[in-house]
């Protein structure tokens, strides 16, 4: 949601177990005359904003609760006078901290993240390169090292005896726009795989483009392969987007997942 001045909301939420605050993200400077740059926190009882703190600067793209204290903060930000594109804030200390785990390979800002169990220790991350603007999904692996989903690589000769190493993710295509991403758990599960359980899937929305299909609104990716599910199109006939999946509750995910 963009406002007057460039304000741009991204991501509204409700803190866990409390029914007085709801967390504001996005690319902003203040809420009212409060200074509040990025994510700011509004009292119902109270009808007041608070500021989380003003150690944050930058644009927060995304929010996700690993519990009723912590909150997952994806974007492009500046916390501590450190770049990043993912951190943690501590509802309860209302103190920003760094993520615990090597995100040195996270190539640009985070638009969305998923769990796939009931830990931060098991996560997916979705966005876009700061080089290039390519989409990107990664999982991080129990080495607390974000891994590229299906990363393929090649060498391709440029001038003699010289190759560049290309890297893509296998079965997205160029232009493609990742909205928003969640596990979701099957039925009929799948083999068990470096990225997921044998009883999940990775759903991306977005504006995707798949190769030897084409444009899809939303698809799945099993471990090994991505697949078309949704398809939409505007009132001028064109692809449409599906920006996000929504349901009453937070998905809990069996033993194991």
């Amino acid at each position: 949601m963009i406002g007057a001045n460039g304000v741009e909301v991204h991501a509204i939420t409700r803190r866990p177990n409390n029914k007085k605050e709801v967390y504001v993200a996005g690319k902003f400077d203040q809420a009212g005359s409060l200074p509040c740059p990025a994510l700011c926190v509004f009292d119902i009882d109270a009808r007041q904003w608070e500021a989380s703190k003003l150690d944050v600067s930058g644009q927060i793209n995304t929010l996700y609760w690993a519990d009723v204290n912590t909150l997952l903060v994806g974007g492009d930000m500046n916390i501590n006078n450190t770049a990043t594109y993912l951190a943690i804030y501590d509802a309860r200390s209302r103190d920003w901290r760094a993520f615990e785990g090597d995100i040195t390979n996270i190539p640009g800002p985070v638009t969305s993240i998923a769990v796939n169990a009931n830990t931060i220790d098991s996560i997916f991350i979705s966005g876009t390169s700061a080089n290039g603007g390519a989409a990107y999904v990664m999982k991080l692996k129990s080495d607390r090292k974000f891994q590229a989903l299906s990363m393929l690589s090649e060498y391709v000769p440029i001038f003699p005896d010289i190759y560049l190493l290309i890297s893509a993710i296998a079965g997205l295509g160029d232009n493609t726009v990742i909205r928003s991403i969640q596990v979701l758990e099957l039925q009929d599960g799948n083999d068990s795989n470096d990225f997921l359980d044998n009883n999940q899937v990775l759903l991306a929305m977005g504006s995707l483009n798949l190769p030897n299909f084409g444009n899809a609104s939303a698809a799945t990716f099993d471990g090994t392969s991505w697949k078309p599910l949704l398809l939409t199109t505007t009132a001028d006939n064109l692809p449409g987007t599906i920006v996000s999946l929504f349901s009453q509750k937070q998905q809990k995910f069996s033993s194991g997942g």
